[in-house]
């Protein structure tokens, strides 16, 4: 006898009466064998066929599992965040990652917040979605969560208003009709602004030999605004007068916001401290 064998699915061996069937890879669902037989001897009827029917059933397909974990979980706008992410697969089949999202910031293995107008603000952000993808069609995602927070403010700053000059020769320390004008605006704006205060610092020319003439400037211009003769009439515990070494014929004017400190080195003599 001779025998040959087929099979609608799956690898088969056969030899002689019995065949093997080697199903991997075989997608699942009912397949077919057939053996067929031979006597070469036979004058008649001298062949003969059979089937028989196999099922090869699906493996399991539970979806992998994924964690991921945001360090640190909160942040300044700009500053960048790293996420983590552990991938397993129930089945110990190879397991892939991908499909990374953010709702804020970009994503570039770390990713900054505060690269776009849309960050630029405080706030939770959902960034880190991770899909896994595996070849029979399962995934799994997971998230984890970065607060951003915008930095705090810059503190107040003072800020020079004007800056008088004094052409007078007579009275040097005098504030003329031009400096008047301008010390009505620095008055106005301590009007507008209760807080804030004013620091006025006197200056000299080397050339001009009038002793304590800078602090003889800033005392005047502290008595116009606070005197009545300005429009404002500002109370005289809100200007504060020192002295400069610029080395000009001038006055500067500073209004120094709530919370500020003035910015620049001036001297206040003694016998100005009570004026």
């Amino acid at each position: 006898m001779t025998y040959s064998w087929a099979s609608t699915g799956g690898k088969l061996e056969g030899k002689d009466t019995g065949a093997n069937i080697d199903t991997n890879g075989v997608p699942g669902g009912s397949y077919t064998v057939t053996a067929h037989v031979t006597d070469p001897k036979a004058k008649t009827n001298n062949e003969a066929s059979c089937t028989s029917n196999f099922t090869v059933k699906e493996p399991p397909k539970n979806p992998p599992q994924i964690s991921c974990s945001a360090s640190p979980t909160s942040v300044m706008t700009g500053s960048p965040a790293t996420v983590s992410c552990t991938c397993t697969s129930p089945d110990n089949v190879p397991v892939t990652v991908g499909g990374w999202t953010a709702s804020g910031g970009s994503i570039s293995g770390k990713w900054k917040f505060g690269d776009s107008q849309h960050d630029r603000r405080s706030g939770r952000y959902r960034h880190s979605k991770c899909d896994m993808y595996r070849l029979r069609g399962l995934t799994a995602s997971t998230s984890s969560s970065v607060t951003v927070e915008n930095p705090p403010p810059p503190p107040p700053q003072a800020s020079k208003l004007n800056e008088c000059q004094y052409p007078n020769k007579v009275k040097p320390w005098r504030v003329d009709n031009t400096c008047k004008a301008m010390l009505d605006d620095v008055a106005l704006k301590l009007q507008q602004d209760p807080e804030a205060k004013l620091v006025v610092v006197g200056n000299a020319d080397p050339s001009e030999k009038r002793k304590n003439l800078s602090a003889e400037r800033a005392v005047d211009v502290k008595a116009y605004i606070s005197g009545g003769e300005a429009k404002q009439n500002i109370d005289a515990s809100r200007i504060e007068t020192r002295t400069g070494n610029e080395g000009t014929m001038t006055s500067e004017q500073w209004i120094v916001p709530s919370g500020a400190s003035f910015p620049k080195p001036a001297a206040r003599p003694r016998w100005m401290r009570q004026r």
